[in-house]
């Protein structure tokens, strides 16, 4: 499990344990400095992009009269939104601090590939982060940065000023209409 508890000799010795079968087995070497034996209420490890740690433990008051009860610690598996932030920041998506920003190398793109493209990027975070502790938090900031930062980039291409504009001539969820009135794509606030 990911989760153990006994000393840091006896995960030292799992993790040597787990480094000799994987070497026997499967001829696989294990970086042992690589893997991180921590403690889980005091620190935090990185697992495929996750923050792997546990809750604290703590006393909540049940009443007057009951005393008080242990709250155990509990898993947790968190998006790291501030880690994730710095990437959109990179890949030009947002200034420093997460405020949104053009993205110029996509402004040569028609309307509906530029909202496309920002959808699919944001889908795509949302569903590897999906499981995530922290999922709502993560799902608003992430959404907050891509959905200006497309608004944006339409403004930036049709040259339209302000984006105030932007949101006026395409509505709140970035609609595009076909020449027949139907729905071409449209970018909405996910639900959930």
């Amino acid at each position: 499990t990911l989760f153990r508890s006994g000393s840091k000799e006896d995960c030292e010795e799992i993790r040597a344990d787990i480094g000799n079968w994987l070497l026997k087995e499967r001829a696989l070497e294990l970086n042992v400095e690589k893997t991180l034996v921590t403690h889980a209420t005091k620190s935090s490890a990185r697992f495929l992009g996750h923050i792997v740690h546990l809750t604290e433990s703590n006393k909540k008051p049940r009443g007057k009269v009951l005393g008080a009860t242990l709250i155990t610690p509990r898993p947790q598996i968190d998006a790291p939104i501030g880690d994730l932030v710095m990437g959109l920041e990179e890949k030009g998506f947002c200034r420093r601090g997460g405020k949104p920003t053009q993205c110029g190398r996509l402004v040569h793109l028609q309307v509906p590939d530029i909202i496309t493209y920002y959808r699919q990027l944001e889908n795509g975070l949302r569903w590897y982060y999906g499981k995530s502790s922290n999922f709502g938090h993560f799902s608003a900031r992430i959404h907050y940065i891509l959905k200006f930062s497309c608004a944006l980039t339409i403004c930036s291409k049709l040259r339209l000023g302000t984006l105030r504009k932007t949101f006026k001539r395409f509505g709140t969820n970035l609609t595009q209409i076909k020449k027949n009135g139907e729905i071409d794509i449209s970018y909405p606030t996910p639900i959930g």
